[in-house]
């Protein structure tokens, strides 16, 4: 098996589905790592180190942007999530089934941005009904 087609991986399809989903073309939408270090899994890296390392960049990002939402993906304790509410002081947590197991989606909201989290989509193929709890944020 060769590498896929640019665009085409699991991942990359899962987050323009999650995308075009809220009406949002891939193009536009600003969109990141939170730590610029390639790696295959997390637990590799000294994760609130560089993520702490990395921060500065995204603070300016967000500055001019200015996002509503912030998705994330993944929920453990060495997860953008759980760094990127911290760092934004976000609070009042609260969680929407993703209709995989006992998975999760989780939302906090700051004065700056409201943080949402799926569940990595390299494991999880976003439900239909996530992506409306999403649109529902986005535009409340």
């Amino acid at each position: 098996m060769g590498r896929p087609v640019a665009g085409e991986s699991v991942l990359q399809r899962r987050i323009r589905a999650l995308l075009e989903g809220l009406g949002l073309s891939v193009r536009d939408v600003c969109a990141s790592n939170l730590i610029f270090q390639r790696s295959v899994s997390a637990e590799d890296l000294p994760f609130r180190s560089l993520a702490a390392l990395c921060w500065p960049i995204h603070e300016r990002i967000i500055e001019i942007v200015r996002p509503k939402v912030i998705i994330t993906f993944g929920n453990g304790l060495k997860s953008p999530y759980s760094f990127v509410r911290d760092s934004l002081g976000a609070t009042n947590q609260e969680a929407f089934p993703s209709g995989h197991g006992n998975w999760n989606c989780l939302v906090s909201f700051s004065q700056r941005a409201t943080v949402v989290c799926v569940p990595h989509l390299s494991s999880y193929a976003i439900r239909s009904e996530v992506i409306a709890w999403i649109r529902d944020l986005v535009n409340g």
